[in-house]
């Protein structure tokens, strides 16, 4: 009999775009865990101990059956006075070795116990050493076969378990994504069964995964500040642990002025802060142009992100078009007599993904948000945000997109709509009958009658969320204006 809690999705793989968004997960996934890697050695001290050690086991050739170690790897790690050489990628095989040599005797082992504290007490994560490993290596495999479904497809029997990778993105994810991603599944449903009739896959099975996950990460935060062992041991992880909740005690009274409704719990506003990073949060304050102490968490901050991570994956999607439109147009090349090496050179001049465009693609891919890209060059300035939706514009309009036109405006439709969705004010009750529960009234249009009733300023207490509307204001002007002159572009011919 079939466990009703199994989840098979290779029904839904067979369609491309719900693979390019499992896939865009997974990457999520990648990235939060070399997040969390890096914080591990946030200090001048320990950053220079670790550049040591990789220094003297790159040199050797003991670190697997006697080769030597990855050089990505160790050029991700280790920066050169160019900097690191690229972006870290957590699910490559070497990077569990490293984690290991890393726990070893002659390794690091006490940078090894707080990454792997960190990651419990600070983020929440109920994954031990060797489960964690496990974790990586099983969210590789199922990288690797969703990149290579064309070949691996016939061969199911080697397929990674859903349950557990789902169950794995649970933990690495925001409750957020999650809804993001059952979302993907029921689109992807719907188009099977248009075409296939019944489709064997239940949602309620994730959903139960996702909650399972939710409710172990709550546990680990229970569990990381509720010790009450007694002994020399459990007295040093309380005292690291109080550390940790008082360094974010003091964002949360930071970011949640006293009375600011409405308010996250302690644990909700920890695992939220640890994925969005501090670097991103202190970017976005400064985005929001808030006078210092006015800038609330679930008003500001989070909307900010989370509508920036909705365009990223908008952006995503069209990357995705956009290699497949590159590839389609080298094999009409090659189709033509060409070698595959003079189709490269042939399209490079004109392929969508190419210079700027390939970097924001790497940007947004590694979840760097659009709005803080640097582009290409050495500028330590962010590039306007016009500029960035003019690059995307100008690679939609290239010459091999029969539908140049078409999907302009469907970028800048879903993109309008991500920002107009954001368009709305809260209305607060000034005689509550629980002052400790008092949420917000979302008004997104005005009405007479909600003129009429919100208006009377004795009775009702009017929020504007002047800050963060006043920066989806600027992203719409600075989308309007990318859109007419990606569309003079097209009229006028310019590639």
């Amino acid at each position: 009999m079939r466990n009703p809690l199994h989840i098979d999705l290779f029904e839904l793989e067979e369609d491309e775009r719900f693979r390019a968004a499992y896939l865009r997960f997974l990457q999520l996934a990648n990235t939060y865990v070399v997040q969390i890697f890096f914080q591990t050695f946030n200090d001048g001290k320990r950053r220079k101990r670790l550049y040591e050690w990789m220094g003297k086991i790159e040199k050797g050739t003991d670190w697997k059956n006697g080769r030597k170690i990855s050089t990505t790897l160790y050029r991700n790690i280790v920066p050169t006075q160019q900097g690191r050489s690229g972006y870290l990628d957590a699910y490559d095989a070497d990077f569990s070795i490293l984690l290991q040599l890393m726990d070893a005797s002659d390794g690091l082992p006490g940078d090894a116990e707080r990454f792997y504290r960190n990651l419990d007490h600070f983020h929440a994560i109920p994954l031990g050493r060797k489960s964690f490993v496990e974790t990586l290596d099983l969210l590789r495999d199922k990288r690797n076969w969703l990149k290579d479904f064309a070949r691996r497809r016939n061969n199911p029997q080697n397929r990674p378990d859903d349950t557990k990778v789902i169950r794995a993105l649970g933990l690495l994810l925001l409750p957020r994504l999650h809804q993001h991603f059952i979302g993907e599944v029921r689109r992807a449903a719907r188009k099977a069964r248009r075409g296939a009739g019944r489709v064997n896959v239940d949602v309620r099975a994730i959903e139960f995964c996702f909650r399972q996950a939710r409710r172990d990460r709550a546990e680990s935060t229970r569990r990381a500040f509720g010790t009450r062992k007694r002994g020399r041991l459990d007295r040093k992880l309380r005292r690291d642990a109080e550390q940790a909740k008082q360094a974010f005690m003091k964002r949360y009274e930071e970011l949640y002025p006293e009375g600011a409704w409405p308010r996250y719990s302690y644990h909700q506003f920890r695992i939220r802060l640890a994925f969005i990073g501090h670097v991103n949060l202190n970017r976005l304050l400064k985005l929001l142009r808030a006078p210092e102490g006015r800038a609330h968490f679930s008003r500001d901050v989070e909307p900010l992100y989370n509508a920036a991570m909705a365009i990223n994956n908008i952006l995503d999607e069209f990357f995705w078009r956009m290699q497949r439109l590159d590839k389609q147009e080298e094999d009409r090349l090659r189709n033509g007599g060409l070698s595959r090496k003079d189709a490269k050179e042939e399209i490079s001049s004109y392929a969508c993904l190419q210079g700027d465009v390939r970097e924001l693609r790497n940007h947004v891919a590694h979840n760097g948000l659009f709005c803080f890209f640097r582009g290409a060059t050495e500028d330590a300035v962010f590039l306007p945000v016009v500029k960035v939706f003019e690059m995307v514009f100008r690679a939609l309009a290239r010459p091999h997109n029969p539908r140049s036109r078409a999907d302009m405006e469907e970028l800048y439709g879903r993109i309008r709509a991500v920002l107009k969705k954001q368009d709305f004010v809260w209305v607060f009750d000034r005689r509550p009958e629980n002052e400790e529960n008092n949420p917000p009234i979302v008004v997104r249009r005005w009405t007479e009658r909600k003129r009429s009733e919100y208006l009377d300023f004795d009775r009702w207490r009017l929020d504007r969320r002047k800050y963060v509307r006043g920066v989806f204001s600027r992203w719409l002007n600075s989308l309007d204006a990318a859109r007419k002159r990606g569309l003079r572009n097209i009229q006028r011919g310019v590639e």
